[in-house]
C-alpha cells in the first residue's frame, strides 16, 4: 500500500513513469514492486482510481504471470512482432497489445533506415569531413552562402500518384499504379546556393552521366555562369560541393578542377544524410509533384522551374541551416548516422 501511495505522490509531481520506477527502486530496494506492477498502478491512478487497496475479486484479474511472460518474450527479441509474441505465449493478439501498451509501457515505432553499415574508419572519416564542411559553411555565412553551390543528379518520373483523396460517400475507391523500373523518367542535375537555384540540367535520354558529360554540361556551365563572374569581381572563390559518384571524382574531372578557379568541398562516403539534395531538396520537390502527370520532358522541366520560382530565399537558407545542424550532430555522435 505504501508504494502505491508513493506512486500517486510521484504522479502529482508530474514525474515520468521511468523516473518513478528509478525512485521506487532506490527507496525500497529488494522490496520494490516489479516494473509491471508499477506500470499497472500508474495506469490505475491516471484513470482516476482513488482507492488503492486491493479490490474484491470481481471480474477478470490482471494476470501478472502473463505480463511477465510477454515482457520476457519481448526482451529476448525486441524485433518480434506482437503477433509473434501472442503465438509464443498462447494468448490472443489483442491481449498481448493490451499488456504491451498499458501494463508494460511499450510503444510501437518505425525504425530509422540507415543507408550503410558504417565501419569505424568510415565514421572517423565522416566526422573529419563534417568538421571541415562545418568550418567552411561558418566562413561563408556572412555571404548568405551565395558562393556555395551544392548539387546532385536525380531521376524524376513523369507520373506522381497520390495515395489519398476525398471522395463522396458510397463512391468506389479508385486505384493507383505504382511506379516501376520501366516508368518513363528523366534525369536532372540541380545545383543551388543560399539564394536560389543556380543550375538545372536535363540529361538527354540517350546519354549517360560520365566524367565528360559532368565536365562539359555541369562544370563548364557553372564556370561560365553569372555567379562565377560575380565571385571573380568580389575576389571570393566559388565553392562546389557534390558527392563522390564516379562521374564526379574521375581523373578527368580532378584534372579539370585543378585548372579552374573553384574550390571543391569533399563529401564523405555513404553520407546522403549530409547532402542537401538527399536529405531535403529532392524529396520536397517530388512530394510537391504528387497527383501530377507530365506528358513529356518539357512539362516536367517547367514544373521543376515553377517549384523553384515558388520558393523564397528563406527556403534555401533553411536547407543550409539544416545542413549545419546535421554536420554538428554527426560530429557529436562521432561520425555515426544521426
Amino acid at each position: 500500500m505504501e508504494q502505491r501511495y508513493a506512486i500517486k505522490f510521484c504522479l502529482r509531481k508530474q514525474m515520468k513513469p521511468k523516473d518513478i520506477i528509478v525512485e521506487l527502486q532506490k527507496t525500497y530496494g529488494d522490496e520494490c514492486l516489479s516494473e509491471t506492477q508499477i506500470y499497472f498502478w500508474i495506469r490505475e491512478i491516471k484513470c482516476g482510481r482513488e482507492d488503492l487497496s486491493d479490490l474484491p475479486n470481481l471480474g477478470r484479474p490482471v494476470d501478472e504471470q502473463l505480463t511477465v511472460a510477454i515482457q520476457k518474450a519481448h526482451d529476448e527479441n525486441k524485433y518480434a512482432s506482437s503477433r509473434d509474441i501472442a503465438h509464443k505465449v498462447h494468448v490472443s493478439h489483442t491481449t498481448v497489445l493490451d499488456h504491451m501498451t498499458n501494463l508494460i509501457g511499450l510503444k510501437f515505432v518505425h525504425l530509422r533506415v540507415h543507408p550503410h553499415l558504417l565501419t569505424k574508419e568510415q565514421m572517423k572519416n565522416r566526422k573529419k569531413l563534417a568538421k571541415v564542411l562545418l568550418r567552411n559553411l561558418e566562413y561563408e555565412e556572412s555571404t548568405g552562402y551565395e558562393f556555395v553551390l551544392t548539387g546532385d543528379e536525380s531521376w524524376f518520373v513523369f507520373h506522381y500518384p497520390t495515395k489519398e483523396i476525398w471522395i463522396m460517400k458510397g463512391e468506389d475507391i479508385p486505384a493507383y499504379h505504382k511506379n516501376t523500373q520501366f516508368e518513363k523518367k528523366s534525369m536532372f542535375t540541380i545545383f543551388i546556393n543560399g539564394k536560389g537555384v543556380q543550375l538545372i540540367n536535363l540529361k538527354p535520354m540517350d546519354t549517360k552521366i560520365s566524367a565528360d558529360y559532368f565536365i562539359n554540361n555541369i562544370l563548364l556551365a557553372i564556370e561560365n555562369s553569372e555567379l562565377m563572374k560575380k565571385s571573380r569581381r568580389w575576389k571570393h572563390k566559388l565553392c562546389l560541393h557534390y558527392d563522390i559518384a564516379p562521374s564526379h571524382t574521375a581523373g578527368k574531372v580532378k584534372a579539370h578542377i585543378e585548372n579552374s578557379k573553384v574550390n571543391i568541398w569533399d563529401h564523405p562516403a555513404y553520407s546522403p544524410d549530409l547532402a542537401i539534395c538527399d536529405f531535403g531538396l529532392f524529396g520536397t520537390m517530388k512530394e510537391s509533384f504528387k497527383g501530377n502527370d507530365f506528358e513529356d520532358e518539357d512539362e516536367l522541366l517547367e514544373a521543376i522551374k515553377n517549384f523553384f520560382v515558388s520558393k523564397s530565399e528563406d527556403f534555401f537558407k533553411s536547407l543550409f541551416s539544416e545542413w549545419i545542424r546535421r554536420l554538428k550532430a554527426c560530429i557529436s555522435c562521432k561520425g555515426n548516422y544521426i
